[in-house]
């Protein structure tokens, strides 16, 4: 099996199909596995980890085709050189908001919607939350996306007080994603 994409989903099914034995390589864009979850140093002992595991890893490796192999299987070739063939090919590459609504309606938009402590946009009585929304980071910081379960919650419950005419506030979003490895 040959994974594209070494984020938190990613790994999950990784993981999964590591515990019924499968031959498994995997192939991250970013520099390293869990770029958005980890330091270099810090992915640098999950990477050796997964090598003890049988785990093949091309990090800062790109896919420029997937093509039909022989038998059925798959060819993944790599940007810049290299092929790895596999039966099964898996896409994880994370989420991209789509914001092209929000952007022709004249919504501030960078990543993802942009919002305030208050989950609101830069057009007044609208409001955005979850996976689309940037918003703040808790201890400061610049805002950002953090797609995770908990963040929609309270954005959710963020934007719906103030639409009913509370005054809440976010105190920013805090990565919870927990991993076994």
């Amino acid at each position: 099996v040959t994974m594209i994409g070494a984020g938190f989903i990613g790994f999950i099914m990784l993981n999964a199909m590591h515990k019924r034995g499968w031959n498994l390589t995997v192939v991250e864009r970013e520099s390293h596995v869990l770029p958005r979850m980890l330091d270099a140093e810090s992915a640098g002992l999950v990477e050796s980890w997964l090598g003890q595991k049988g785990v093949t890893v091309h990090s800062g490796a790109s896919v420029e085709s997937i093509s039909e192999g022989e038998g059925g299987g798959k060819v993944v070739s790599l940007a810049g050189g290299g092929t790895v063939e596999s039966d099964v090919v898996i896409v994880a590459t994370g989420i991209r908001p789509n914001i092209d609504l929000a952007s022709a309606a004249g919504i501030e938009t960078d990543q993802g919607i942009v919002v305030n402590g208050r989950c609101q946009t830069s057009v007044e009585g609208v409001y955005a939350g979850g996976d689309v929304a940037q918003g703040p980071v808790l201890g400061g910081g610049d805002n950002q996306i953090d797609s995770i379960q908990p963040t929609a919650v309270d954005h959710g419950r963020i934007a719906g007080a103030n639409m009913a005419g509370h005054d809440a506030e976010y105190s920013g979003s805090l990565s919870l994603n927990i991993l076994d490895v």
